[in-house]
């Protein structure tokens, strides 16, 4: 009988035990659910552009080997969920760079804003590999964004050709970006 009334309590026990476990659990899921629907969850829409990059003045920085390029350009072009691009407020600043002339290539470290004629837009920082002879490409981090691209961020590459007589480059830029924000 002792054996039974032991058992008895045990199960009673481990009933109680058992049900306020699960209280806690649904008090906890309802409770992460609600946060979940509170926040806006971050989405990333692809992005695109087609840009070419012109030297914007005389001011050139030496990448070794007796290669030099021109500090400051401007970009000019297309982009999705950007349009136009407007030149005058575009900057493309070479912060370092590096020649390679067994390999032809210019490593660059570049600081890039596009933005329209209203001030939408980006600046994305990375480096590039400019082939001299052949493609080029680069990856990128958007670290800030105008107008209705405040606080956006995002990952981009770039595929394209430099043209070294004229110090101009075309390229293509794919990546993801921050849903714009919606004014």
């Amino acid at each position: 009988m002792k054996t039974f009334k032991f058992m008895l309590m045990s199960l009673l026990c481990l009933f109680l035990f058992t049900s306020c476990e699960s209280d806690d659990v649904i008090e906890n899921s309802e409770f992460l659910k609600s946060s979940f629907e509170k926040n806006d969850v971050v989405k990333m829409i692809p992005f695109k552009g087609d840009f070419l990059s012109t030297p914007n003045d005389v001011e050139p920085i030496d990448c070794s080997n007796g290669v030099a390029v021109m500090k400051t350009n401007a970009v000019n072009g297309n982009a999705s969920h950007i349009g136009l691009i407007d030149r005058s407020i575009s900057p493309l600043i070479v912060e370092n760079c590096d020649f390679d002339p067994s390999t032809g290539i210019i490593t660059a470290e570049l600081n890039v804003t596009v933005k329209n004629s209203k001030g939408d837009g980006i600046r994305f920082l990375g480096t590039s590999n400019m082939n001299v002879t052949g493609p080029s490409s680069g990856n990128y981090i958007i670290v800030e964004g105008f107008g209705k691209f405040e606080g956006a961020t995002g990952e981009l590459s770039t595929v394209g050709f430099l043209n070294a007589a004229e110090g101009s480059a075309e390229f293509k830029v794919e990546g993801i970006i921050t849903q714009p924000n919606r004014k």
